[in-house]
C-alpha cells in the first residue's frame, strides 16, 4: 500500500519582537558566568549571618560604624616626625598650641554649625597628623580646659549629653580637670509641669509624678532632675571629681546688668532652696529612692554645699544650717548606722 511521505513540520519562529539582538545575546553571554558564581556563592552563605541593607538607617545598630570626629588617612611609607619627639618637647608643642582653645563652653541650646553628637573637641590641625598625636593632644586638652556651663531647674541632661559623647580618654582626662564649673540658675517663676510626658520619664526613677498634688509636680520633677544629675556623676570615672558649683547670676536676666552687684548672702540661701528644698517636703517623702540613689544623693548635696560655701564665702553667709540639713538628710536616708560610722 503507498503511504504518501510525511512532511517534517515547520518550526514557528517567534515573533519579531520577542527574538533576541546582537546586543541582548552578548549582554546575557557575558552576565551567565556571574550569575552562575552568585548561585554558587548563595548556596555556601553561612544561613546565620544577617544581610545587609544598602540604606544605612535600616542597618542594625551593632553593625554601624560611627564616623571619626577627625578622619586620620592612613599614609604608608610616611614617618611622623613630630611623634618621633620626645615627650617632654611635644607636650611643650601641645601647650603652646592648645592655650588659645582652653576656654570651652558647654552650650544649652547654641549649636554651631559645625557641631554634631561626638564632636567636642576643638578643631586644630594638630591633631590631624596621626592617631598618635591626636589622643595625646585630645588629654592634654581635656585636662586643662577651662570647662563651664550652667543648669537651670537643675536640668542637667546636656551635660550628661556632653559627657556621654566623649571618648573612655577624653573622660578619664576630664575627670583629672580641676577647672569644670557648674552654675546653678536661679528661677523667677515657681516650678510648673508644661510637658506631662517629659515630666514622667524624669521622675519614673524615682515614684509616680501622678501621685504628688499638682502644685507640688515642679518640685517633684526637680528632684528627678537632680537625683539623676547626682547618680551620674557618682559612677567612675567621675566619682571622684570635683565640680566647681557658683551661682550663675550673669545668666538671671531677669534681674539685669547690675544683678552681681545686688547678689548676697540671702540670694544664696534662696538659690539653695530652690535647688535642694524638692528633697524635703511632699516631693522627698513621695520619692522612692533605692540605696545607690540615696548614697548618690548624699554624696551629691555634701558635694555641692561644699563647693558653693569656698566659692561664696566671701559673703559671710552662715552655711552651718546647710551642713546641718545635709547632716539630717544623710542620716534620714542611710539610717543611724552609716551616720555613726562617719
Amino acid at each position: 500500500m503507498d503511504t504518501t511521505p510525511c512532511t517534517p513540520r515547520r518550526r514557528i519562529s517567534p515573533p519579531s519582537y520577542a527574538r533576541p539582538t546582537v546586543a541582548s545575546a552578548s549582554k546575557s553571554s557575558r552576565k551567565s558566568p556571574v550569575a552562575s558564581t552568585a548561585t554558587a556563592n548563595s548556596t555556601l552563605k553561612d544561613p546565620s549571618t544577617p544581610s545587609r541593607s544598602s540604606n544605612p538607617h535600616r542597618i542594625p545598630m551593632h553593625f554601624r560604624t560611627p564616623p571619626s570626629d577627625a578622619p586620620i588617612k592612613s599614609a604608608p611609607g610616611q614617618v611622623c616626625h613630630l611623634a618621633r619627639l620626645p615627650a617632654e618637647l611635644r607636650t611643650m608643642v601641645y601647650d603652646f598650641v592648645i592655650e588659645p582653645e582652653l576656654d570651652h563652653y558647654i552650650d544649652r541650646h547654641y549649636r554651631s554649625r559645625q557641631w554634631r553628637p561626638g564632636r567636642t573637641l576643638t578643631v586644630l590641625s594638630l591633631a590631624h597628623v596621626c592617631r598618635r598625636i591626636r589622643y595625646e593632644v585630645s588629654y592634654e586638652f581635656y585636662r586643662r580646659a577651662h570647662i563651664s556651663t550652667y543648669a537651670a531647674h537643675n536640668d542637667y541632661f546636656h551635660v550628661m549629653a556632653w559627657f556621654r559623647h566623649l571618648t573612655p580618654l577624653q573622660r578619664a582626662a576630664v575627670s583629672r580637670n580641676p577647672n569644670f564649673t557648674v552654675g546653678v540658675h536661679p528661677s523667677a517663676y515657681s516650678p510648673v509641669v508644661t510637658n506631662e510626658k517629659y515630666a514622667w520619664a524624669v521622675t519614673r526613677n524615682i515614684g509616680n509624678i501622678y501621685e504628688v498634688s499638682p502644685p507640688n509636680r515642679g518640685r517633684f520633677l526637680r528632684l528627678g532632675s537632680l537625683v539623676t544629675w547626682f547618680r551620674f556623676i557618682s559612677q567612675p570615672p567621675l566619682r571622684d571629681m570635683e565640680f566647681k558649683y557658683y551661682i550663675a547670676m550673669e545668666k538671671f536676666h531677669y534681674w539685669g546688668p547690675l544683678a552681681v552687684n545686688r547678689f548676697g548672702a540671702d540670694d544664696v540661701d534662696e538659690v539653695l532652696r530652690q535647688t535642694l528644698g524638692p528633697l524635703w517636703g511632699e516631693s522627698g517623702r513621695r520619692a522612692q529612692l533605692n540605696g545607690e540613689q540615696k548614697e548618690a544623693v548624699v554624696r551629691g548635696v555634701e558635694r555641692m554645699v561644699k563647693s558653693l560655701e569656698e566659692i561664696h564665702a566671701a559673703l559671710g553667709m552662715d552655711f552651718g544650717k546647710w551642713h546641718r540639713q545635709v547632716k539630717h538628710l544623710r542620716r534620714s536616708l542611710l539610717g543611724d548606722s552609716v551616720e555613726a560610722s562617719r
